[in-house]
């Protein structure tokens, strides 16, 4: 729901309005709406986007009439939308986010123009940043993108439209015009970010999603927030983009705890990540931040690279409050982190991990598969490797091509994308850039979901019974009982299509969003149907099989809710020993 137009902006500084263009008596009275798009299915997966609510502080900052709206966990949310627009007679709407996030943007701006033909819409964020004609030809019913950091772009564009101006002497943009599209010239990055307003959370129903138990982190049970200690990194990974600036810049420790003060004040979070690419490298900001945020009580996740922590530094962490650390893992074999230009080595892992178990630290990280040197081999080093250390929580994910990363551009140079406005219509799906064919490359993708589905859940010195696992899904697949697995995911689907044809094609396939990246593929590898929720009440479906645990409990608390009807949720290793009429 829409916000108050003018709710407190906190920390708006002079260095901030003397860099912005403030409305003036030239300026017509505007009314704005910055629309935040779908960004979870699941509370778990909830992340409220900071660099959203900091463009919207930073337009409210401006003193102009803006209002906001939060699409995510909306039922009718483009009813909820138009009546936005309409009530609010809005003139201006702006959305962003993320390349994967096309589809759910271009419905917010489709449907705005739908509603009033003239509304000028505006988009930004890493979808438009990282191939600005690409993603505008994308959107079409787009009338500007922002290039780059929007904070100070949205209020010089805001102040042109005010007051009839030369857009294209507007930092930062692209447009339309009659030869096709513009793009201004670039804006300097933001240096200063001690500067910037803080986030504006007031306006996107924030502490709605604390009220309703949204984790905002990784950890579902936990309510938690998550704060941008700097912008940017230095490494050039072929697989990532960054999509505010090259140089990497940190905000002082002053304004940080200034933010953490205000959020404390306002929201009851007893978790918090702290993002910053590279958090350890200056052992004098480590030491500081740990003996500030240890006052505070609360649990806290980072994110850097192994290289960067030792004992002493882990714990420090560990004292001040620190849970969970992020590592860059990425792979185990050399010669596929060179090509990532990874500039590390597989053999910080095992000690950085085994040192961060020891010292009561959960640690994370992901191996992705798919890089440019992938091979069979190569994947099954990396499989291998992980099923001996599944103690280290390390996840497996495919590698993702998205536009602006060196890999994307391969993909393109090498016709493996062969039309990128149609990529990004398709939601960015898997492509193969490996050294393996595509069959090689479809066989290593159901391996991969299969080894991940199912181990988790396990403990590490059980090995799962597949063919007993087999065998209780082809029974249920024959029984008189409808079932439906839930969440359906690319690696979900996979999974139980290589395990269980008959289940595959009788069992009910869920995701609370059907159109979801999640689910896109690029080659229509899968043929059954996703079902939205509600087909468990309407097709009177008794049983769920939940292939993720991590999200089990929350799934069990949804069906206890609204679908009271469902006698059992099973888990993988649950379904293992499941005794059903025929076996």
């Amino acid at each position: 729901m829409n916000s108050e137009n003018k709710p407190a902006v906190e920390n708006i500084t002079k260095r901030f309005l003397d860099m912005i263009k403030l409305p003036d008596k030239t300026c017509k009275n505007l009314n704005y709406l910055i629309a935040l798009p779908v960004q979870a299915d699941m509370r778990s997966q909830y992340r409220f986007p900071v660099g959203f609510g900091l463009v919207s502080s930073s337009l409210k900052a401006s003193g102009r009439t803006v209002f906001t709206l939060n699409l995510t966990y909306r039922k009718k949310p483009f009813e909820l939308l138009k009546e936005t627009i309409i009530n609010n007679n809005i003139d201006v709407i702006a959305t962003g986010g993320l390349s994967g996030q096309y589809t759910l943007l271009r419905e917010i701006i489709d449907a705005a123009k739908s509603i009033r033909s003239d509304i000028i819409t505006i988009v930004g964020g890493g979808i438009v940043t990282a191939e600005p004609e690409v993603a505008m030809k994308a959107f079409e019913n787009a009338d500007y993108g922002v290039i780059g950091e929007g904070e100070i772009t949205i209020n010089a564009l805001a102040y042109a439209l005010e007051t009839c101006g030369n857009i294209t002497e507007v930092e930062g943009i692209i447009g339309k015009n009659s030869c096709g599209y513009f793009i201004t010239s670039p804006r300097e990055e933001i240096i200063d970010l001690d500067c910037l307003p803080f986030p504006d959370y007031d306006g996107f129903d924030y502490i709605e999603m604390f009220e309703r138990r949204y984790s905002g982190i990784s950890i579902v049970s936990d309510i938690g927030v998550t704060i941008v200690a700097s912008r940017s990194c230095p490494c050039n990974c072929t697989f990532c983009f960054h999509s505010s600036g090259k140089k990497y810049r940190r905000r002082s420790l002053d304004n940080l705890f200034g933010e953490i003060d205000w959020l404390k004040s306002k929201f009851p979070f007893k978790r918090a990540y702290i993002c910053d690419e590279l958090f350890g490298g200056d052992f004098t900001y480590v030491r500081e931040f740990c003996a500030r945020i240890k006052s505070y009580g609360i649990k806290y996740k980072i994110s850097t690279r192994m290289s960067l922590v030792n004992a002493e530094t882990l714990e420090l962490l560990k004292e001040s409050g620190c849970s969970e650390i992020m590592y860059g893992v990425e792979h185990v074999n050399e010669k596929i982190l060179k090509s990532m230009k990874k500039h590390t080595s597989s053999e910080f892992i095992e000690p950085t991990f085994n040192l961060t178990i020891e010292k009561g630290i959960r640690p994370d990280g992901c191996i992705i598969f798919g890089d440019l040197e992938e091979t069979a081999e190569t994947v099954n080093e990396a499989l291998n490797w992980w099923c001996e250390h599944r103690n280290f929580g390390i996840y497996l994910l495919n590698i993702m091509t998205f536009p602006g990363s060196h890999i994307y551009k391969v993909a393109c140079g090498r016709g493996i994308i062969s039309d990128p406005v149609q990529y990004l219509r398709d939601g960015c799906p898997m492509v193969n850039i490996s050294k393996m064919s595509d069959n090689e490359w479809s066989q290593m993708k159901d391996k991969i979901a299969q080894t991940r589905i199912l181990y988790e859940g396990y403990d590490l010195n059980t090995k799962p019974d597949t063919a007993r696992i087999s065998k209780v899904l082809d029974t249920l697949a024959n029984g008189n009982d409808k079932v439906c697995v839930w969440p359906a995911t690319n690696d979900t689907i996979r999974f139980f299509r290589n395990i269980s044809k008959p289940f595959y094609r009788n069992a009910y396939f869920v995701n609370i969003n059907p159109d979801s990246i999640l689910l896109r593929t690029a080659d229509a590898e899968y043929d059954c149907k996703i079902y939205e929720p509600d087909v468990i009440r309407k097709e009177n479906i008794g049983l769920v099989v939940c292939p993720n645990i991590k999200l089990i409990n929350e799934i069990q608390l949804i069906l206890e809710r609204e679908y009271p009807g469902v006698d059992r949720v099973l888990s993988i290793p649950e379904l293992e020993n499941f005794k059903t009429e025929k076996n």
